[in-house]
């Protein structure tokens, strides 16, 4: 290699050194065909279709165009916070919308999950190994029975439960206020985890391959459960934005890290050496349009969404490219990543 190339080629990686890498996130907003920039859920169905739900109702991406469902198909508001199917009632999609309770679309029509209290908006759901609905609302935790809502006891806690979630074990894992619960459908009995897992209250959960279990919580704290206690905690995020620093969901990318998603940008987490390992924090200074980041999922080809509060739906494929931008070179697109941004 002559070595004016080779200078220019090391001067040109000097000058990259300490910029910001942009990772390449694909941007899908309503200029796409999305029913809407606020994106509140992210959820895979059984055919691999992404639902996603916002403040302007649903859309349907089967990987090449939206289909969208409004209040004129039969949604009864537009806002709706979460979607789901189970994995024991394929083609049946569970919907959480704001201020009225749970409906499910299934061949075709939307029906709605009667109830006698006031579960009020629905933040997640859960069909657990027996076949059982659950709800996590901003007034406790529900089951569906037959076409009614049920509230499940906890004790005297009613108040907001951002997750319910099950393990390999079979425990339902609980999160409601300041406290964790576990529900084991085999006794029938539920116990709440004393003493807690966090000093604030628990806003996420994770099972690894591994059966590790992790947490995220309202104050930016990631927690590792191991052998029924808790082996290291960290905190992660420490810029307060809007809710604090809550870490709002998780996702294991299969390759060692732990992906949040944060009012303050993605924050990803090894798990290798997890006490002092590597924490990185990508925001619009990395690719994203918006900051604020409502929601995660991985789909079943290793690509990552992200749902942003202002800028629709992030996908990032490809993780291990990144680009370096040259500040003064025209035209914007110009990149240091050769075959990127041409």
């Amino acid at each position: 290699m002559p070595k004016k190339t080779l200078l220019a080629i090391v001067s040109l990686c000097l000058a990259t050194l300490g910029r910001a890498q942009v990772l390449p996130f694909e941007h899908y907003s309503i200029k796409d065909g999305l029913a809407s920039n606020w994106v509140t859920s992210i959820f895979q169905d059984t055919r691999g279709y992404l639902w996603i739900s916002g403040d302007e109702g649903i859309s349907v991406y089967d990987g090449v165009s939206f289909k969208n469902y409004g209040v004129a198909d039969g949604l009864p508001v537009s806002h709706i916070w979460r979607v789901y199917e189970g994995p024991r009632s394929p083609g049946t999609i569970w919907i959480g919308a704001n201020n009225n309770a749970v409906w499910k679309f299934a061949q075709g029509k939307f029906t709605r999950i009667k109830s006698n209290s006031t579960p009020n908006s629905c933040s997640y759901f859960l069909e657990d190994h027996e076949g059982t609905v659950w709800c996590a609302t901003g007034r406790g935790v529900y089951q569906v029975q037959g076409d009614s809502l049920v509230l499940f006891p906890t004790g005297s806690d009613s108040g907001w439960a951002p997750f319910i979630t099950q393990t390999r074990d079979s425990l339902v894992w609980i999160s409601i206020g300041k406290n964790l619960y576990r529900y084991s459908p085999r006794t029938r009995q539920t116990a709440r985890l004393d003493p807690p897992i966090a000093q604030a209250p628990v806003t996420c959960m994770l099972e690894d391959g591994d059966g590790s279990l992790w947490f995220g919580d309202e104050a930016g704290f990631v927690h590792l459960w191991r052998n029924n206690r808790i082996e290291a905690s960290r905190q992660v995020n420490f810029k307060e934005v809007h809710d604090a620093r809550q870490l709002h969901e998780v996702l294991d990318d299969g390759e060692g890290n732990l992906w949040f998603a944060t009012s303050n940008g993605i924050i990803k987490v090894a798990k290798q050496n997890f006490s002092a390992g590597s924490v990185t924090r990508l925001a619009t200074e990395n690719g994203l349009r918006d900051y604020d980041i409502t929601s995660c999922r991985r789909d079943r080809e290793g690509n990552l969404w992200f749902g942003s509060r202002a800028d629709g739906l992030v996908k990032l494929s490809d993780r291990q490219v990144f680009c370096f931008p040259l500040a003064g070179l025209r035209p914007a697109r110009h990149s240091a990543c050769p075959g990127v941004g041409a």
